[in-house]
């Protein structure tokens, strides 16, 4: 779950999204069902908020980020962005200041990308097994992943 003044997006264990007004949170804004994000037949395994560029980043089990639109879960036209090896996404973070998103694969590569641009910026391979989660410092200067390694 994610929050703004303005709204609260909520993932379930099903992987639809809702969208929630803030100041009432009965009331859903938006919604969208779990697998119906992109045309690749893939399935949701991870979303992140820019919520500084109204924004929703998807991660899918095929390698894949698709943009949706903050407030009305309508996908954003972009290029295709795929992880830096086109392993399934496993984890996805995204930078406070909303410039940075990263996703991490079942491989453990970390791949770093510009929101705006919509574009990879740089890649490593951060673990031994899958990435488990992304996290982004509070000044946006530093990533953080945890991977599954023994």
């Amino acid at each position: 779950m994610w929050a703004s003044e303005e709204n609260v997006w909520v993932l379930f264990n099903d992987f639809s999204i809702e969208v929630l007004d803030a100041n009432d949170i009965n009331n859903v804004v938006a919604s969208r069902k779990p697998g119906s994000v992109g045309s690749n037949d893939a399935s949701i395994v991870g979303i992140t908020v820019l919520s500084a560029r109204k924004e929703i980043w998807v991660a899918d089990n095929k390698g894949f980020a698709h943009v949706l639109d903050g407030l009305t879960l309508e996908p954003i036209e972009t290029p295709e962005i795929k992880t830096e090896y086109g392993y399934p996404g496993n984890s996805i973070g995204s930078s406070d200041d909303g410039n940075h998103v990263a996703i991490g694969d079942t491989k453990g590569t970390v791949t770093l990308f510009d929101a705006e641009k919509r574009e990879k910026k740089w890649y490593v391979k951060a673990h031994k097994n899958k990435s488990a989660q992304i996290k982004f410092t509070s000044d946006n200067e530093h990533m953080v992943s945890l991977g599954l390694d023994k």
